[in-house]
């Protein structure tokens, strides 16, 4: 049996020293009994002596490397006995080995003893996963899908909600007693609204204070050819390219973003810890957004502290992208920036964060406080306002002076301070006419909209300007009767316009509202409406089929239309079995672009493909996998008309496009064949995009490499796996963390099976923090390989594979604690 001999890091030794006389019998310890003890309570041990003579003595102790140890523990003594005391933080919760020495002239005695630090009864829960935020490239994935997780050791169950309302179409849906499932496809609507969207949700034990996470989805998509305007300008003024950071907290960086028609949303900071690829893997960093920083143009992002006895001087790589806002109707022509990738060495000073400075531990604030969106909040003590109960970033709970609003860098104001106008006008029905000229208004929170219509006897341009009076970020939609968008202006800048070309006889609505993301959601306006009267452009008899759901009887093999001022066309079609298919549209007239997507099957209108409209024609080449009713929908670019004609050509074959169209055990090879996924590695036998991935000790398989589940053909209960080549697509078995497995399919969600121990052992390999690992389990590092170990021993009460050669063995994680963890051939403790 394999033994694990443990060494220990820089360990804490604290002595005393104590004089008597007596004759020469040699003094000893008694043995020491397993001690457990909670966060925040004092454990005292009596160091029981025997010394019948009185001699001198000194006592001394070894601990584990734990932050701030020397301060929360005490050892007093005499020549009788001695006593150990000791407060443990919440930073401390584990399995730790403590080391009591006697010394006298005659001799040592030693004895050791196992002290278990147990969560605070009631402690609230802390997210493990999502992270901070994500990236989504739009012509791969057409949803956004992701996991949540928490952990809270002393409840059964956590209800995990929705912290704010989620964009429309999302979900949020319970998958177990500590686990939810979100799942949102945008809208071409919302991919034209906004490429960065902030999620919000809540953790909720029903004991405390609901814990608080947010997620920022970043959308990325091809850009357009052929769109006015200049892509904005990243400058970064620090850190210096090679150079390096010394904090105690966060680690800024600041970036100097310019561009002639200004920036939309906040910039985004792409970081990692380990060098990214080339081109780099933007789903595999972490994301942070920037903050408008000193100095005009400039914006400030901090990558969060180090944490764990050996994150220091640790290499960060990272690079910085922003949007710019040249399309003031959507996003369609808006231009990206991604600088090149740039690295610094972190190290750390060796002090306390300050207040509202970045923190991975409360034990980093000189506060003691670390919140649990990772910030430093202000101690209670003399605190000019009213101590509020947090939910720390450790999961316990603590009192700060101001709560989790003390390090808004933005207060927003009070809602009930808002002055409410009299219009009545919060509903599409209760529009108010603005044919009497310009009206004033109060938008009071960011649920509000305020409605104003604009009827029409003539053929004619009507065109809005809203004035935001308080520069708060209120926007401006165009709305038909039906609520259907027509047009929108979605700056940043004081004054908004958007028009529309309306028919005799009909109404057009103007909806005022607060940008979903502005830190002030309430601010005053003036808007007006102004009639040019002139020729409309005339729509073609398919009208009106501007929604999926209007898109009319099916079209065999072609079709045709106009497209008038910010219309879209829809036009629906039968897929009857497994076939290749080709939609093409070819355009004229004034508009800058037409492009194509495609839907279904319904009742679903889930993107399933899309074609980019470039020199008069835009095209479309995939597979149906699915029989059903789909339908095209014709997008132009922009206020001008175009006229178009398309078609539609299916051809049944047996081929591929990607992977998601082959059955279980196949992959698409380059020549569009679904073929059989056995390989030999390191890449023998698989096509571009996939890993020879380890099985079995004796069979390997192609997978289709992934940053999430979505990725992955989760028709077939596949999940994006960590294995030991990196993140392939593999089936989400039922084996939990630490349980027997022959292969990855077995274990659970993204788990993989590590069979170089026997009888495989389901876990997340290359885990860098606790984050990474399942409840119930830590991140260590075990003969080399970064892992999850399943927890074991008090306060856990899971039970290892003893008859397998498994055994609960004092571990050191990879946060610099001591844990108790199932692996194979510990010394059982």
């Amino acid at each position: 049996m394999r033994q694990t001999i443990l060494v220990l890091g820089p360990a804490i030794v604290l002595g005393l020293f104590v004089a008597a006389c007596g004759d020469d019998s040699a003094p000893f310890l008694a043995p020491l009994e397993p001690q457990s003890v909670t966060v925040n309570q004092t454990l005292v041990l009596p160091l029981v002596v025997s010394n019948p003579d009185g001699i001198v003595v000194s006592y001394s102790f070894v601990g584990p490397p734990l932050p701030n140890l020397d301060l929360t523990s005490t050892l007093t003594g005499s020549p009788a006995g001695a006593e150990f005391r000791w407060t443990p933080l919440s930073s401390h919760v584990g399995s730790h080995q403590f080391d009591f020495t006697l010394t006298s002239s005659l001799g040592v005695s030693t004895q050791s003893v196992l002290i278990t630090v147990q969560p605070q009864l009631g402690s609230a829960p802390i997210f493990i996963q999502p992270g901070k935020g994500g990236t989504y490239d739009l012509d791969k994935v057409q949803c956004i899908k992701f996991d949540l997780e928490v952990k809270d050791d002393d409840s059964a169950s956590v209800a995990i909600r929705e912290g704010a309302s989620l964009p429309a179409g999302a979900e949020l849906t319970t998958e177990g007693d500590k686990r939810a499932r979100f799942e949102w496809c945008p809208t071409d609507t919302q991919v034209n609204e906004s490429l960065s969207w902030i999620l919000q949700f809540k953790a909720d034990d029903g004991e405390h204070e609901p814990t608080p996470h947010r997620f920022q989805a970043v959308l990325r998509k091809a850009a357009k050819a052929g769109c006015p305007g200049a892509p904005p300008t990243i400058n970064i003024i620090s850190p210096p390219a090679g150079g390096s950071l010394s904090s105690s907290a966060g680690f800024p960086i600041v970036a100097e973003v310019t561009d002639d028609t200004g920036i939309r949303d906040a910039p985004v900071l792409y970081f990692s810890m380990t060098e990214p690829a080339t081109p780099p893997d933007l789903g595999a960093m972490v994301v942070s957004s920037f903050e408008e920083a000193d100095g005009e143009n400039r914006w400030e992002a901090q990558v969060p502290p180090l944490t764990g006895p050996d994150a220091d001087g640790v290499t960060i790589w990272f690079l910085v992208s922003a949007v710019d806002n040249d399309d003031e109707a959507g996003t369609t022509c808006d231009h990206r920036t991604d600088t090149a990738v740039q690295s610094f060495i972190a190290t750390k000073d060796g002090g306390k964060a300050e207040n509202c400075e970045l923190c991975g531990a409360s034990s980093g604030c000189a506060s003691g406080v670390c919140s649990a969106a990772g910030k430093c909040l202000p101690p209670c003590e003399g605190c000019p306002s009213v101590c509020d109960e947090v939910t720390t970033i450790d999961g316990q709970s603590e009192e700060s002076c101001g709560g989790n609003d003390a390090c808004q860098s933005v207060v927003p104001p009070d809602p009930g301070d808002c002055i409410q106008d009299n219009l009545f006008n919060n509903t599409l029905e209760d529009g108010l006419s603005l044919l009497g000229g310009a009206l004033g208004g109060q938008i009071c929170s960011g649920e509000e909209s305020d409605y104003f219509s604009f009827a029409s006897g003539l053929d004619m341009n009507v065109e809005f300007t809203l004035q935001d009076l308080d520069k708060v970020d209120l926007d401006l939609q165009l709305l038909d009767e039906s609520g259907n968008v027509l047009s929108f202006a979605s700056t940043t800048k004081e004054i908004e316009t958007a028009s529309f070309c309306v028919t005799a006889g009909s109404t057009t609505y103007a909806r005022v509202y607060s940008y979903e993301f502005a830190a002030i959601k309430q601010g005053a306006y003036q808007i007006s409406g102004e009639g040019i009267p002139g020729s409309c452009c005339e729509n073609d008899a398919h009208e009106p089929n501007n929604s999926i759901d209007a898109a009319g009887f099916p079209v065999l093999t072609s079709f045709s239309g106009t497209l008038c001022p910010y219309d879209k066309d829809h036009f629906a079609f039968d897929v009857v079995e497994k076939t290749h298919a080709e939609i093409g549209v070819t355009y004229e007239g004034n508009v800058a672009a037409v492009d194509i997507s495609i839907h279904g099957p319904l009742p679903s209108q889930i993107q399933v493909g899309s074609g980019l409209g470039i020199n008069g024609k835009a095209q479309f080449n995939g597979y149906f996998t699915e029989p059903g009713q789909y339908v095209v929908a014709v997008v132009p670019y922009g206020s001008k008309q175009a006229t178009y004609n398309g078609t539609i050509s299916f051809e049944s074959q047996s081929g591929c496009t990607f992977t998601f169209d082959c059955p279980e055990n196949t992959v698409c090879n380059a020549d569009s064949e679904c073929i059989g996924n056995s390989c030999a590695p390191p890449i023998q036998g698989c096509p571009l995009g996939h890993t020879c991935a380890k099985l079995t000790p004796l069979s390997n398989i192609c997978s289709f490499d992934c940053a999430i589940n979505g990725e992955c053909r989760e028709n077939l209960g596949e999940a994006c796996k960590w294995l030991s080549t990196g993140r392939s697509c593999g089936k989400a078995g039922n084996q939990q963390i630490g349980k027997s497995c022959t292969d990855f399919n077995d274990c659970a969600s993204q788990m993989t099976c590590n069979g170089d121990w026997p009888g495989g052992y389901c876990t997340h390999l290359k885990c860098q923090s606790d984050f990474d690992c399942p409840g119930g389990s830590k991140c260590a590092n075990v003969d080399g390989v970064d892992l999850c170990l399943e927890q074991c021993g008090v306060p856990f009460v899971a039970q290892c594979r003893l008859s397998e050669g498994y055994a609960c063995g004092f571990t050191l994680g990879k946060d610099g604690n001591f844990f108790n963890g199932c692996q194979f051939g510990s010394i059982s403790i």
